[in-house]
């Protein structure tokens, strides 16, 4: 078992989400991110918890590699209010949309989003337009 570094973001939405407990607590809907930091920071996870949606604090997350598969452990559950300064949810507002220019012209569809884990934590990195993320 690995911690992953760099993951696509449609590798793990969906996923079960793992506390203290061998059961999961809820199901990944969403990432929200801060845009007033230089790269994006993943701030917190929509999480569907039972019925409703609640947003955890995502600075207490694992994700590991296992296998091939993605598997998400919340180490504290701490939830939050959704944030209000900068939020930005990538599912809802970028995912699957285009990118337009400085001229107001679309030019490419987003596939997918890369995101980075390091030691001050998650970072949206990258965007993928290519046939590979429609595919993935």
């Amino acid at each position: 078992m690995s911690a992953a570094q760099t993951f696509y973001l449609s590798r793990i939405l969906g996923n079960k989400i793992y506390a203290n407990q061998p059961k999961p607590i809820g199901r990944l809907k969403d990432l929200v991110v801060d845009s007033s930091y230089e790269r994006p920071k993943v701030v917190a996870a929509k999480v569907k918890m039972g019925g409703e949606f609640k947003y955890l604090d995502f600075s207490h997350w694992q994700i590991t590699k296992t296998n091939g598969q993605y598997k998400l452990r919340c180490n504290k559950v701490d939830e939050i209010k959704f944030p209000e300064e900068h939020p930005l949810l990538l599912v809802k507002h970028v995912l699957d949309k285009q990118i337009v220019d400085t001229n107001g012209r679309k030019v490419v569809r987003v596939n997918d989003l890369r995101i980075a884990v390091v030691e001050s934590g998650a970072f949206l990195v990258a965007v993928d337009v290519g046939m590979e993320g429609l595919l993935r």
